[in-house]
């Protein structure tokens, strides 16, 4: 959704009785309403309407002017904030004489600018038509600075864009090949470049799949095909990736995150223990995207199809193991060292390697505690070394949990609209084969607004469970990658492409008093697994052994962690 801000000019504009309203601006307030875009004013819009010298017109049009959110920043900002609005004073006004009341009029604007900017809103929009002359040098900061009736321009096209596109109208399937077979040769035909004869490839892994010898699982994206992933299963522990592509449309909606998360779950379930996939060297911005799920470039090999290319492996390992204190120093050593070195019995002389790893041969250990926790790989030299949080380790080994002490869990509670539409879980309408646009399921991550409690728990690679209200109970786990409290127009701005709460929803869970006044708390969530059955405030009193009242943030230890995913049926 397009953020706009309205400044000074604007604001009065739709407030007073003393001068011709601007069409186009009512028709940008009205579709505000409607939620097609959000719009907000700035402080020095409320700051401009207090100097009204007539008390019942002030305090009614300040009343009116809550219709639209507040742009402000985190009080720790404003000297950030005070340096921006100078230098676009320079920029834009160079002429301008300091004092005068152009001046001070030409301050403000750059104040509005600059906090604009810095929450990273979309369009400055202003009937000011000193301020519309400057919009080049505005625009080449960064600073989209647009007249009512172009801003409402954009939100008609990003409106049409959306329609056309139906960006958020994803889903993940298991191929019908009779049906698919066309799309599946289309997307995968860029491909065709990088191996030779992948056309007779295909014809045969194509005749595979329909004796179910071969896996092929295809993203939908506004019920087209848009993504596919070809995997074979090598033997009882591996899988192999043959093939993975996701259309450039589509890349652009997050199929194709989309579309290997599911596939990573169904070879957890499915027993799977690796995987392993090749990327050729003329897509290595690919690398990127696999690490993301934990896959590690495990080799490089030149020369496999091309004199000028080289295939980079990459592997995932799925460990199914709860490593607690007293396992951390065998994890350690019995996969780790096995996955994060090379094998002990292989020099470690550079001149053995093509490309000479950093330490063939580490020493591992592990440092700090509880949810600080690392794991330290050190050179034999003892200097040069690497760490992993445990986060970027349940990544890696998904899904693998690092139950050490001190490390505590989250019970997040959600609204039933909300988790309708973010989340898959066994008591509604499975909605996987479903395209309806509001649906965002089995994304790799998403966010979660709420109150700014427990920031202490509240850290990267925290373990969450969703309590669903009305009957619902706990439908399953995740894990917090990013956690942020902030304004919400901050919020918005680094989040809003994920979730599905609006600028209008964040602002409904800011604090309202107190150092976090004004600031709501973000957390972006990824590795959600559903349950096999809900578990009840009932069931979970049982498990517990206690009463409990998730109506909010809900601090968790390990064990109890442990046992409401059991219950829920989640044994690995």
């Amino acid at each position: 959704m397009l953020a706009v801000t309205l400044d000074t000019s604007c604001a009065l504009n739709f407030l007073g009785l003393d001068e011709t309203a601007d069409d186009a601006l009512i028709d940008l307030v009205a579709a505000a309403i409607a939620g097609r875009v959000d719009v907000c004013v700035t402080e020095q819009a409320y700051e401009e309407v207090r100097r009204n010298p007539r008390e019942d017109e002030r305090a009614q049009r300040l009343a009116r002017l809550r219709t639209f959110g507040r742009v402000g920043l985190a009080a720790h900002r404003t000297a950030e904030r005070d340096r921006l609005a100078g230098e676009l004073l320079r920029a834009l006004f160079p002429d301008a004489e300091a004092g005068s009341r152009t001046d001070s009029h030409n301050r403000r604007d750059c104040l509005q600018l600059a906090t604009h900017a810095l929450v990273g809103r979309d369009v400055f929009c202003t009937l000011d038509g000193k301020l519309l002359k400057r919009a080049a040098s505005a625009a080449a900061r960064g600073i989209e600075v647009l007249g009512p009736e172009a801003a409402l321009a954009l939100v008609e096209e990003e409106r049409a864009g959306a329609a056309a596109v139906g960006v958020s109208a994803l889903a993940v399937r298991d191929v019908e090949v009779d049906r698919d077979e066309g799309a599946i040769r289309e997307v995968l035909a860029p491909l065709a470049d990088d191996y030779p004869d992948f056309g007779g490839w295909l014809n045969g892994a194509l005749t595979k799949a329909e004796r179910g010898e071969v896996s092929i699982r295809v993203g939908v994206l506004s019920e087209c095909v848009g993504a596919v992933a070809l995997s074979t299963r090598k033997d009882e522990r591996v899988v192999k990736l043959s093939a993975f592509y996701v259309t450039e449309r589509a890349r652009d909606a997050g199929l194709g995150q989309h579309l290997l998360w599911s596939e990573l779950r169904g070879w957890v379930a499915g027993g799977v223990e690796k995987v392993y996939v090749t990327v050729s060297s003329r897509h290595a911005e690919l690398i990127g995207f696999f690490r993301a799920f934990g896959f590690l470039i495990e080799g490089v090999s030149p020369r496999r199809y091309q004199d000028d290319t080289a295939e980079i492996v990459l592997g995932k390992h799925l460990i199914r193991r709860v490593v607690d204190d007293g396992a951390l120093s065998a994890f350690a050593q019995e996969v780790a060292a096995r996955v994060f070195a090379a094998p002990g019995g292989l020099s470690a002389d550079g001149g053995t390697w093509a490309l000479a790893p950093l330490d063939a041969h580490p020493a591992f250990s592990w440092s700090g505690e509880g949810a600080s926790l690392r794991l330290v790989a050190r050179a034999s030299a003892g200097t040069a070394e690497r760490q992993w949080g445990l986060l970027d380790l349940e990544r890696a080994f998904h899904p693998l949990r690092l139950g050490v002490s001190e490390r505590r869990a989250l019970l997040v509670p959600i609204q039933p609209q909300w988790a309708e539409a973010m989340l898959d879980y066994p008591t509604r309408q499975p909605s996987l084969f479903e395209t309806s646009p509001e649906k965002l399921l089995l994304r790799a991550d998403n966010a979660y607004y709420c109150y700014p409690r427990l920031l202490d728990v509240a850290v990267p690679g925290a373990p969450i469970l969703f309590y669903v209200s009305g009957g619902r109970g706990i439908v399953g786990e995740a894990r917090i990658i990013q956690a942020q409290v902030a304004a919400p127009e901050e919020l918005f701005a680094r989040f809003g492409g994920l979730g599905i709460y609006g600028i209008h929803e964040i602002r409904a869970h800011v604090q309202t008093r107190g150092e976090r006044a004004g600031q709501a708390l973000a957390l972006r969530f990824g590795s959600y697994v559903p349950f096999a059955a809900p578990v009840s405030i009932g069931a979970m009193r049982k498990a517990l052994g206690r009463g409990i009242q998730p109506q909010s943030l809900t601090p968790l230890s390990g064990e109890d962690f442990e046992l409401l995913r059991r219950t829920g049926g989640l044994e690995w």
